[in-house]
């Protein structure tokens, strides 16, 4: 049933992906215990899966427990807690904690290379979440020069075509749109897209991420024809696939609502606004 709950999180099926992994972490803690490493896996794994469905103040409770309880039953330098450190610095990300992301982060990314050696798949992991963070926070050189970094180790590493190396490749184009180098962003984006509707399928999440950034990118550089239509495409699947009030469905509506006015597609911007603050607030 774990490695069931991994599949349905790694094909896109969230729903599944959480509704199994609920029912794993309850069976070993009635099986085995709560502070048994097999608990404690799938503690970490809902965790994930709870930030992948978008419900982040859940995934951070459940991984700081997570987190505490790997440091004492394993201690502070064993791969699964510096697993869990990523996982945490990961969310604390995504929940808009960036000091206290930033700060794990940059933890969590010397022990890995300490232990585990700088081209490590787990360190690049490290490397590339750094590097977003970074982003957010501002600091945009030491994003730029890290995402390249780590871009270039994956495709060492890992390949070219691997979904690690795609999730560098569109976390770098992040990065240079940021910078303003929007032809950069834009020509990888492209790339990553069109690799990952092939590899992956077009109604994965990560594609659909993939066709957010491109839209947002297209707006930027004043396409605003390809943004509109791309936008969308991208709003309608995540209603289908995240739901409504998912974090990302509700960025796809804003991001919609400004490229539509932009385009001078006023109504149309003004409706999406109005359903973003009516759904915040439900």
């Amino acid at each position: 049933m774990s490695n069931l709950c991994f599949i349905y999180r790694a094909s896109g099926k969230l729903e599944k992906a959480k509704e199994i992994g609920e029912k794993v972490l309850l069976l070993r803690k009635q099986v085995i215990g709560e502070h048994h490493p097999h608990t404690l896996t799938s503690m970490a794994n809902l965790g994930v899966t709870y930030r992948a469905c978008g419900e982040l103040e859940e995934a951070v409770k459940l991984e700081e427990e997570t987190l505490l309880l790997h440091k004492q039953i394993l201690g502070e330098q064993h791969p699964q807690t510096l697993t869990s450190m990523g996982d945490l610095s990961s969310t604390y990300h995504s929940y808009g904690k960036l000091e206290e992301a930033e700060k794990l982060g940059d933890e969590v990314f010397l022990l890995r290379t300490q232990i585990l050696g700088e081209h490590h798949p787990d360190t690049l992991t490290s490397m590339g979440t750094l590097a977003m963070i970074y982003r957010a926070r501002g600091k945009l050189e030491k994003a730029e020069k890290l995402g390249e970094e780590v871009l270039l180790l994956r495709k060492k590493v890992t390949g070219e075509h691997h979904p690690h190396t795609l999730v560098s490749m569109g976390n770098l184009a992040a990065v240079y749109r940021t910078l303003g180098k929007l032809d950069k962003a834009e020509k990888i984006e492209e790339e990553v897209l069109r690799l990952r509707k092939q590899v992956i399928g077009e109604q994965h999440p990560d594609t659909i991420m993939s066709m957010a950034n491109l839209a947002v990118t297209y707006h930027a550089r004043g396409k605003l024809e390809e943004a509109v239509k791309l936008g969308e495409k991208v709003l309608l699947l995540r209603k289908q696939i995240l739901g409504e009030r998912h974090p990302h469905t509700l960025m796809s509506r804003a991001n919609l609502a400004s490229t539509y006015r932009a385009y001078d597609k006023l109504q149309k911007a003004e409706k999406l606004k109005e359903e973003v603050q009516l759904l915040i607030h439900m």
